[in-house]
């Protein structure tokens, strides 16, 4: 507060100066010791012959008082100047920022728009980088199925009761599984349609291998759209 007040002051007396066309020396010369030089110079001699009560103090202290008054009045002016010079300063320095700003705002909408279509990008490429991953668990999923598809129909060919039982237990566990994963990743609407699988004129539910065959090829379909992108993560 302090130093922004001498900063106002000082600027006001160079000011003044300036509009005077003079200097802080030469009123120091011309208004401060040379008045003081002739004051003495004149009272000087009569004061040490008769003393002070001869000299007359009057008309010099009413020079003084309008000296000082005068310099106060041009002060208090070129201090009111300086602050109006500021304030006509700061109006036009908010007038220029305020046209700055304007001139920005397209630039910073077009820039809003390209960040917002950026992250619609990134977050496309993020869900479809997480859909690729997707696909590769999956994958293991099919050849799981594949894998319980072989070996069932093995145990078929070979009447091997204990193989059947086996691959008939995997392959609830594996419907589960898939079931589940399903559910939590795309919703309830591609689990069911992996649960009810691709009939292709099959009727399900005669056959466990049949069944298990239609959701096998269900979920080569659902694959092939996982790695499209076709299906949406939750």
């Amino acid at each position: 507060m302090i130093r922004h007040l001498g900063s106002l002051l000082g600027r006001a007396w160079f000011f003044l100066l300036s509009s005077l066309g003079t200097t802080t020396l030469t009123v120091i010369v011309f208004f401060i010791v040379l008045p003081v030089v002739i004051f003495l110079a004149t009272v000087g001699p009569k004061t040490l012959r008769s003393g002070w009560r001869d000299v007359s103090m009057k008309q010099r202290v009413i020079s003084v008082m309008i000296t000082i008054v005068v310099w106060i009045g041009l002060f208090l002016w070129a201090l009111a100047r300086t602050i109006y010079q500021d304030h006509q300063g700061l109006v036009s320095a908010n007038e220029t920022l305020a046209n700055e700003n304007r001139k920005l705002r397209p630039i910073a909408e077009r820039v809003e728009k390209s960040e917002k279509a950026l992250r619609a990008l990134t977050a496309r490429l993020d869900n479809r980088a997480r859909q690729q991953e997707k696909a590769e668990e999956y994958a293991d999923f099919l050849d799981q199925g594949h894998s319980c598809s072989i070996k069932w129909a093995d145990g078929l060919l070979k009447r091997d009761d204990a193989i059947i039982e086996a691959q008939r237990e995997r392959s609830r566990r594996w419907l589960r599984g898939v079931y589940e994963r399903l559910l939590r990743d795309f919703g309830r609407n591609t689990a069911e349609r992996f649960r009810i699988g691709k009939t292709q004129g099959i009727v399900l539910g005669v056959s466990e291998i049949q069944d298990h065959q239609a959701r096998l090829t269900e979920l080569v379909e659902i694959l092939k759209e996982i790695r499209s992108g076709q299906l949406a993560l939750r």
